[in-house]
């Protein structure tokens, strides 16, 4: 099962990343939409609840805003620092994936962080893939110049991994 799940700005965003963001919803289908991290979870784990069949989370795309250290859940903005606030909601999401599955974060620059990434990959026991440079939310590509990175639970990431 592939979930896709994309940050909603609230009302009073009306940036050039909230548009993103906006743009990038109307361009998919049957996407769930979330405010922050508690929400993410939260609509995930019901998504799969009225999956007939459910074997598991193959792929969950988060497509949201980031930079090269931090990743914005709505209005949660997680940080290496900040990751411990976050850590016991996300772990819900853990029992949900797949034997193979992987996470995509589809934000600009957040893959530069290896470190947090690393903490996404360790708590969901999952591979967390990353663009490394801008990423653009309604062609669903990076910038040419840049890199994807792959972060494995077990601590260790490779740089120069295809788009999932």
């Amino acid at each position: 099962m592939e979930i896709t799940a994309v940050a909603r700005p609230s009302s009073r965003n009306t940036t050039r990343q909230g548009f993103a963001l906006w743009m990038a919803g109307a361009t998919r289908i049957g996407e769930i939409d979330f405010h922050d991290a508690a929400d993410l979870v939260s609509k995930v784990i019901d998504k799969t609840l009225v999956e007939p069949n459910f074997n598991g989370i193959d792929c969950l795309n988060v497509v949201t805003h980031g930079n090269d250290h931090a990743i914005a859940f709505g209005s949660s903005i997680i940080t290496l620092r900040s990751f411990p606030r976050y850590e016991q909601d996300l772990s819900r999401l853990t029992r949900l994936f797949a034997r193979n599955g992987f996470v995509h974060f589809q934000a600009c620059d957040v893959g530069s962080d290896y470190e947090l990434i690393k903490q996404f990959a360790r708590v969901w026991r999952v591979a967390v893939v990353a663009p490394t440079t801008t990423y653009n939310l309604v062609l669903r590509v990076q910038a040419p110049w840049g890199d994807y990175v792959r972060c494995e639970p077990a601590g260790f990431c490779r740089v120069g991994v295809p788009r999932p």
